[in-house]
């Protein structure tokens, strides 16, 4: 299948560095309470797992756009609930639609649960990198997901390890662990795990502003000065934090590993379980529908056609905030996640008018760090100009 290069939408399909596939939408074997993709199912009302003819297309069209590397990220939701035939096919599509000399990887995010032997072989043999969702100790981590769930998460562990699979730990920051700061961070190193992410959640309430258990931006802030007090005393080069890691690329002048310090919004898309394409899995909504993998002319391309589309332009043009204009900490953090933005209606995305609820945050952990950051890139051999070449106008 061919692309047209000279489509407006081809340049900016060419950026795409991966796509999120819900195969199963928000099905999942759990019911975790702090959980953003469960109002999908207002979308989506019944459980429905993505179909062959959808698996194909979505893989097809993806690899076509000629990208040396394409990335697929399997989420949910709990991916899988799609089976281990699903999975079996979905890698035997990228072979056979993989263009010459171009690299397919992927990656699964879990929460571990359904993790059995046979499930830890098909990931080790099929290179699959898998974020596991842990948020740390018995007590913290089954509070929302659920009794027991802590246990089945490290025998999965045990099992991954086994098979030598890889894997990293994604923990959601709550208002049960966020003070936690060093005590979970040690937590985790102690436990042997090398490569950590924190993910701040920020949902929006009954009525209006931030749900109870969500982060507030001071939090985030004392929670980042915590857990980097420690790791750079002690464990830089032997433990990632993703944030961490992503600062130091951004303040040496490169590209950041987190899609809101590249303040592009365009690093992906999502595709859900019928086609639907989206700009972001915080916008899973009729109203940001930018596509349909199955609804494209003979000889399109959807993705290209999303990414043409008037639901992109403003999901684009959305990403900053009128109130960001100056701020010296704008070029590192972009504005901060569109889902950040709470509205009163108790939605998401409030718009150029609105700030991120984190933003005090983030002031507060690059006041007291850019300066360790930056040291820490020249040592690394990256250069910026004016203390970051990633600065925007």
């Amino acid at each position: 299948m061919s692309v047209d290069a000279a489509s407006p939408g081809y340049a900016e399909a060419k950026k795409l560095l991966s796509i999120l596939v819900k195969p199963v939408s928000w099905g999942c074997n759990l019911r975790c309470r702090y959980c953003f993709y469960n109002i999908t199912e207002r979308v989506y009302p019944r459980f429905h797992v993505m179909d062959a003819a959808t698996l194909e297309r979505m893989t097809r069209d993806l690899q076509a756009i000629g990208n040396p590397t394409v990335a697929y990220g399997w989420q949910g939701g709990e991916p899988l609930l799609a089976g281990r035939d699903f999975f079996h096919l979905a890698f035997r599509m990228q072979e056979k639609h993989r263009r010459g000399g171009q690299t397919v990887v992927n990656a699964v995010q879990t929460n571990a649960t359904l993790i059995d032997d046979a499930w830890a072989k098909l990931f080790a043999h099929n290179r699959v990198l898998l974020g596991v969702s842990l948020d740390g100790p018995r007590k913290v981590h089954d509070h929302y997901r659920g009794a027991g769930t802590h246990e089945k998460v490290l025998n999965a562990v045990k099992l991954l390890q086994a098979q030598r699979a890889e894997f990293n730990i994604l923990t959601v920051l709550n208002d049960r662990n966020v003070g936690m700061g060093k005590k979970l961070y040690v937590y985790l190193r102690d436990m042997g795990f090398k490569w950590l992410q924190f993910i701040p959640i920020v949902e929006p309430g009954d009525g209006g502003g931030p749900a109870p258990f969500s982060v507030t931006g001071e939090q985030y802030g004392d929670f980042l000065l915590d857990v980097f007090d420690e790791w750079h005393r002690h464990d830089v080069g032997k433990v990632s934090v993703r944030f961490f890691d992503s600062s130091v690329l951004h303040a040496g002048g490169g590209r950041g590993l987190l899609c809101i310090q590249d303040g592009s919004c365009d690093g992906y898309v999502v595709v859900e379980h019928n086609g639907d394409i989206y700009p972001c899995d915080f916008f899973v909504r009729a109203e940001w529908k930018a596509g349909n993998v199955n609804e494209c002319p003979e000889g399109g391309n959807p993705y290209v056609r999303a990414l043409e589309s008037s639901v992109m332009k403003r999901f684009r043009e959305g990403r900053k905030t009128a109130e960001c204009e100056g701020c010296e900490y704008e070029w590192l953090c972009r504005g901060g996640c569109q889902k950040d933005r709470l509205v009163k209606s108790g939605a998401y995305g409030g718009g150029i008018e609105r700030r991120s609820v984190l933003c005090p945050g983030y002031k507060k952990f690059y006041k007291a760090t850019l300066g360790w950051f930056s040291k820490e890139a020249e040592r690394l051999g990256m250069k910026a100009e004016d203390g970051g070449a990633g600065r925007s106008g």
